[in-house]
């Protein structure tokens, strides 16, 4: 048998309530990513119709300061930007940062194996066999 995953962006959730995000149409974005490969991510956004204007990537575990909310600032206004779009890992990591000086909403990731119901059957089957 071969599975494959099936990754879907959802919708955009804010962080900052100061801070609403415009409408996906209403321009570029900023894709931020602190994880081993950034790329699936930016490659996500772009395959869901969002514009990316520039990337800002950190190593995998990043901790942020405040001189990263300035880069990312800078990186909005130089991109011509509404905001800055990052993971639901890195929002959580950046929450402690807030107000921000710039829209930055997480765009939470849902990932499904495919096919589900075999997939499902499959590992029930590994279980049992484990206890067995």
């Amino acid at each position: 048998l071969r599975f494959s995953l099936r990754r879907t962006l959802r919708h955009v959730r804010s962080l900052d309530a100061d801070r609403p995000w415009p409408p996906q149409d209403t321009g570029s974005v900023v894709a931020l990513a602190a994880t081993p490969r950034p790329e699936p991510f930016t490659a996500a956004l772009r395959a869901a119709g969002w514009q990316v204007a520039r990337e800002v990537t950190f190593r995998d575990h990043h901790r942020y300061i405040e001189a990263d909310l300035g880069r990312l600032a800078s990186e909005v206004a130089s991109g011509g930007a509404v905001g800055v779009l990052t993971t639901e890992k890195d929002a959580e990591r950046l929450l402690p940062w807030r107000p921000f000086p710039v829209r930055i909403p997480a765009v939470p990731l849902e990932v499904a194996i495919e096919p589900a119901e075999a997939f499902r059957s499959w590992l029930l089957d590994r279980i049992r066999e484990a206890h067995a």
